[in-house]
């Protein structure tokens, strides 16, 4: 009965959030949590109110005028000044109490798209990224707090004093597939790009996301800083639909040789422009490739050959391939943000439009992710795996529990396709073709450039365009996969190449 009266009369206030952290794939923990000097504030315990005061005024901290005890953060310094003039036992006696608080997110934080924010710290409700998406897991932590006591008339007990209870397990939150060394060279490569960007890097082998990056980016304890700031640096553009431009071509050479309407080798005609009823499309090369071969056409993007095999294959088919390739919907990695793209309805497109799409134009838009993920099917032979984010969560006595099971990877495309689409994104890295930029010596590399059209147009006249290269690497036994996208950057081969060929070289590199 005695313990239960003194219960009923502690005050206690959290020494840092009630929430789990967010961790890597190896346990390090991706919001960078770091200890900070604080005071912890019993108001209902202050024999000395003016004292008290006086001591708030000089550490820079604002009554907030209720009675609830509180954590306010202050300077280190100032902190030991005053302790030292006061005299610590003057602190305990107004009830303040000097403490570390745990900041949610250090200045090391990482991956702030995809590990998202708080609505506000108090509240300890998530609003994005994976603190939304496993928001009701990550508030099942115990934190460490700090209790005070006090007897009947409100005065604090002494011999009970502070009591700190600790949290119960360091260990305890959501652990992703991200590799935090990964993520760190993903997120300097896109920087490099000086324009809003976005990457991911898949792990080939079970289409595990190794690292997912957007910018502009944005501090997670000042999110009002970012509120009215160009380029929304709150969106999350690795799974954000955009027009894919030639990185689209993948689709429609493997819907054609899928279902024989092409064969490898195979010789085109290209003069430069391609008519579609009163539609004239013009190739990437003005003057036209001449005879040219699919591997070749490949290799130097020449849409008149793309807009001839998607003529072949017809909207129906060519879109099912899409589909069937993770195109039009969302994959399962859970974040709230994820589109799904679009994929048009067959039945509603003209032969123009058709054209179009062939080529990744018009009424087409997909993200990063998708793209990446179609990248890793090609490089894994034909087996799509479904891209995952979260792996497992870790309760409070260290049990780990999966979160999403790694499915196994099912086959859309034909080993021969998938050998013959690893060959030619070989040859579209090589000199002379449009994604030169990006190739990695003695490891290489494979991918694909897109230069997607945006409807505007430059103040020089010239058309403006988001900038793709999709890629994996190393070239015989493919690791990775990594999708670079950047928002207006111009050509792909001038602008997302050289990002990947930085972005795969580091990682590879490093390993």
């Amino acid at each position: 009965m005695a313990e239960a009266a003194i219960e009923q009369r502690a005050q206690s206030v959290f020494l840092e959030p009630a929430r789990g952290e967010i961790f890597d794939r190896n346990g390090a923990p991706l919001n960078a949590p770091s200890w900070t000097p604080a005071v912890a504030v019993f108001p209902t315990l202050c024999a000395d109110q003016e004292l008290s005061e006086n001591i708030l005024t000089q550490l820079g901290i604002k009554n907030p005028g209720d009675h609830k005890p509180y954590v306010a953060t202050c300077d280190p310094e100032k902190l030991e000044n005053v302790k030292n003039a006061v005299g610590l036992e003057n602190f305990l006696a107004v009830g303040i109490i000097p403490v570390n608080t745990k900041m949610r997110y250090g200045s090391g934080s990482i991956a702030r798209h995809v590990v998202g924010y708080l609505a506000d710290m108090a509240e300890n409700r998530g609003v994005a990224g994976i603190e939304l998406a496993a928001d009701e897991l990550l508030t099942r932590k115990k934190p460490r707090r700090l209790t005070a006591y006090a007897d009947g008339s409100g005065e604090r007990i002494p011999w009970l004093s502070f009591h700190v209870v600790e949290s119960s397990s360091e260990t305890t939150g959501v652990y992703l597939t991200i590799d935090k060394k990964i993520q760190a060279v993903l997120e300097a490569t896109l920087a490099g790009t000086k324009r809003p960007s976005a990457g991911v890097v898949l792990e080939v082998a079970t289409g595990d996301v190794v690292a997912m990056a957007s910018t502009p980016g944005f501090d997670q304890n000042s999110l009002a800083d970012y509120l009215q700031q160009p380029d929304s640096p709150f969106l999350n553009r690795a799974v954000q639909a955009y027009t894919p431009g030639s990185v689209f071509k993948l689709v429609t050479v493997a819907c054609a040789l899928e279902e024989r309407l092409t064969r490898p080798g195979e010789v085109f005609s290209c003069d430069g422009k391609a008519s579609i009823g009163s539609t004239t499309i013009g190739c990437s090369k003005a003057g036209g490739h001449g005879r040219i071969s699919l591997e070749e056409a490949f290799a130097q993007s020449c849409n008149v050959t793309f807009i001839e095999l998607g003529r072949r294959c017809g909207a129906r088919r060519l879109l099912s391939y899409a589909a069937r390739l993770g195109l039009g919907k969302k994959t399962e990695l859970g974040l709230p943000d994820e589109q799904a793209g679009c994929l048009p309805d067959p039945t509603s497109l003209y032969l123009g439009d058709l054209a179009n799409i062939s080529i990744g134009q018009g009424a087409i838009t997909v993200t990063p992710l998708q793209i990446a993920a179609i990248t890793a099917t090609i490089a894994a032979g034909g087996i799509y795996h479904e891209p995952r984010l979260i792996s497992r969560w870790v309760d409070e006595k260290g049990h780990a529990i999966p979160y999403t099971e790694q499915k196994e990877g099912v086959r859309v495309l034909s080993e021969a396709t998938a050998i013959w689409l690893q060959g030619a994104m070989s040859l579209a890295v090589q000199p002379g073709r449009t994604g030169a930029a990006a190739f990695i010596p003695v490891l290489g590399c494979a991918g694909k450039t897109g230069s997607a059209e945006t409807g505007k147009v430059g103040e020089n006249g010239e058309k403006v365009l988001h900038s793709w290269f999709s890629g994996y690497a190393p070239s015989d036994q493919p690791r990775y996969a990594a999708c670079i996208f950047v928002e207006e950057g111009g050509y792909g081969g001038s602008a997302a190449a050289p990002a990947f060929k930085e972005l795969m070289g580091a990682i590879l590199n490093e390993r």
